[in-house]
């Protein structure tokens, strides 16, 4: 599992280290990794508060994790022995 990665589930119950993707403002001060990955790109309440995307859909549940690993940017190369 990654940090900030969306996905969708069938049941209704939403797992532990995951939010529901419902455009639902949560505070930075609880989860500020997620906030390092998203920002206020999908809206901004206040100062203290960033919000989550916005996919609700009549059947599927979306939802983003709030732990796991880091991706490493798009096209990062590690440069070896240096």
């Amino acid at each position: 599992m990654y940090l900030g990665e969306i996905r969708r589930f069938t049941y209704n119950q939403i797992p532990e280290g995951w939010l529901p993707c419902s455009g639902e403002s949560v505070e930075i001060s609880d989860y500020p990794f997620l906030f390092m990955m998203i920002g206020h790109h999908y809206g901004k309440q206040d100062d203290l508060h960033f919000t989550l995307p916005n996919l609700n859909d009549d059947k599927l549940i979306y939802c983003i994790s709030t732990k796991g690993k880091v991706r490493k940017p798009y096209g990062y190369k590690e440069r070896m022995g240096k």
